[in-house]
């Protein structure tokens, strides 16, 4: 009766490193795989007074663990600390676009999403035209 109890004990000790190797191979292999796979994200956050929102968003986005991503913040006119809480993020990922006035008959938070990063060459190809009922004003060249 021993010997079989030791041969017990024996094969769930097997089974316990096997199990422990397991987890930590595929662990590491679903790391090396994510940052090859995963497409850079943007996040656009159009923000006027947002002062008791942003520290939370800004909190949980950095929690987030996607090895491309980052958040633009696009501050429309705030007369209350937004701006401030931006700059001091604190997170690389992060980072502020203070917008200025707006063109004639503009609201704010379609100003906030063509003010993205892109250059006027590349406008048709940023991700913000795929938005259904969305257009991007002619720009002119003056």
């Amino acid at each position: 009766m021993a010997e079989l109890t030791l041969v017990l004990i024996g094969l769930h000790g097997v089974m316990v490193i096997n199990l422990l190797l397991n987890l930590a191979t595929f662990t590491l292999r679903r790391r090396a795989r994510s940052t090859e796979t995963l497409s850079p994200v943007s996040v656009l956050v159009p923000a006027r007074n947002e002062e008791h929102n942003l520290p939370r968003l800004m909190a949980s986005f950095a929690r987030q663990d996607h090895p491309s991503a980052e958040m633009v913040i696009y501050d429309d006119q705030s007369t209350d600390s937004t701006w401030d809480i931006i700059q001091k993020a604190g997170d690389p990922r992060i980072r502020g676009i203070r917008g200025g006035d707006l063109p004639e008959g503009w609201v704010g938070k379609r100003m906030g999403a063509i003010s993205c990063p892109c250059t006027p060459k590349d406008r048709r190809s940023c991700s913000l035209t795929r938005i259904p009922n969305f257009s991007i004003p002619q720009l002119s060249d003056t």
